[in-house]
């Protein structure tokens, strides 16, 4: 299933949530959110807790890719700059 605004990658972890292969939690932001007044100060935080060789092909590739071969994935990996930040910039 595929949406225009990317609701695809939300289906797969609320799907990889639901066979209880990813664990999600709300973590601390970073330092550099925590010096922009209007970032977020938490974060979610998705945890791989199943075995990789139980999934297909797809899912494997997908959460491979997203993981980079650890078993954590934080939002902040895949945010881009922060308001403060895009303004240091320009």
């Amino acid at each position: 299933m595929k949406y225009a605004d990317g609701g695809e990658l939300d289906w797969t972890f609320l799907a990889q949530n639901r066979r209880e292969y990813i664990g999600v939690s709300r973590a601390a932001a970073g330092q550099r959110f925590q010096e922009d007044p209007n970032a977020p100060k938490g974060l979610l935080q998705f945890t791989f807790k199943g075995d990789r060789n139980q999934l297909d092909a797809a899912d494997r590739h997908l959460l491979g890719w997203l993981f980079r071969g650890t078993s954590v994935l934080s939002l902040e990996h895949l945010a881009g700059p922060t308001k403060t930040e895009r303004k240091q910039k320009a």
